[in-house]
C-alpha cells in the first residue's frame, strides 16, 4: 500500500473525505501530497521521517510557508491533510498540530497580497529598532513614509532592503538600499549609486522605481 493508500483510508476510518492524495513517484511507499480547495496553497506534503515512528506535513503556496510539523500520529496527520485540502485557516491548522510552526507570513496570505505587504513593513520596522542601528532605522522610517515605496513588499537581509515589484508569488527586485558604511549603495539592475544620507538613499530609489 502507497502512503497516499494509508492516508486516504486513515481519513475515511475518521469520517473524512480525501477525494485525491497523490504519491510520491520518486518514493510512493514513504510520501505523498495533498491538493487543496484554495487556490493559494500548493498541495500538502506529507510523509514519513527519516527516523523510525515519525510522520511530517510541511504546507506552501505562492512562495509563502504556511504551515509545517511532526507528528507520530496517523490520525493527526489525517485531519491535518483534511484541514488542509478543506480550506481550514492556517492557524487552526497550526493549533491541531501537537508540534508545528506557523510561517511568519501565513496568516497574512490568507488575507491578500496587501496584507503580505504590511506585514512585511511591520517586520522590517521591528527589526530595525531591534537593530540599534540610527542609520538604519532612518532609512526604513524614510522609505516608510513614502507611499510608492510603501506599497512595494521590503524583503530584508543582513540590512539589506530590496523592493519587489508583487507578491503571491514574489516578484522581482525594482530596487535595493545596501548599508555602505557610511552610507548607501542604491541599486537598480546595472546601476548603483551612492547615497550619503538615508533620505537621499530613499530619493535614489523613488527615481527608479
Amino acid at each position: 500500500m502507497t502512503f497516499a493508500e494509508s492516508l486516504r483510508a486513515r481519513a475515511q476510518a475518521l469520517g473524512l473525505t480525501l477525494p485525491e492524495v497523490v504519491a510520491d513517484a520518486d518514493d510512493p511507499l514513504r510520501h505523498a501530497t495533498v491538493p487543496s480547495v484554495m487556490a493559494i496553497r500548493d498541495p500538502l506534503e506529507v510523509g514519513m521521517c527519516p527516523w523510525p515512528g515519525d510522520l511530517y506535513f510541511d504546507g506552501w503556496g505562492q512562495g509563502v510557508q504556511f504551515v509545517d510539523g511532526q507528528t507520530s500520529d496517523e490520525d493527526e496527520l489525517a485531519r491535518i491533510a483534511h484541514a488542509w485540502h478543506s480550506g481550514v485557516p492556517v492557524r487552526e491548522i497550526h493549533a491541531m498540530a501537537q508540534y508545528s510552526s506557523l510561517g511568519p507570513l501565513a496568516e497574512a496570505a490568507e488575507q491578500g497580497a496587501e496584507e503580505v505587504i504590511a506585514a512585511g513593513w511591520r517586520y522590517l520596522r521591528a527589526l530595525a529598532v531591534e537593530a540599534e542601528l540610527p542609520q538604519f532605522q532612518e532609512m526604513v522610517e524614510a522609505a516608510y513614509a513614502e507611499p510608492r515605496l510603501r506599497r512595494h513588499f521590503p524583503f530584508t537581509g543582513m540590512r539589506e532592503v530590496s523592493f519587489l515589484d508583487k507578491v503571491l508569488p514574489f516578484g522581482r527586485t525594482l530596487v535595493k538600499i545596501v548599508p555602505a558604511q557610511p552610507g548607501f549603495n542604491v541599486l537598480a539592475g546595472e546601476e548603483i549609486h551612492y547615497a550619503a544620507t538615508p533620505h537621499e538613499a530613499v530619493e535614489h530609489a523613488l527615481r527608479r522605481l
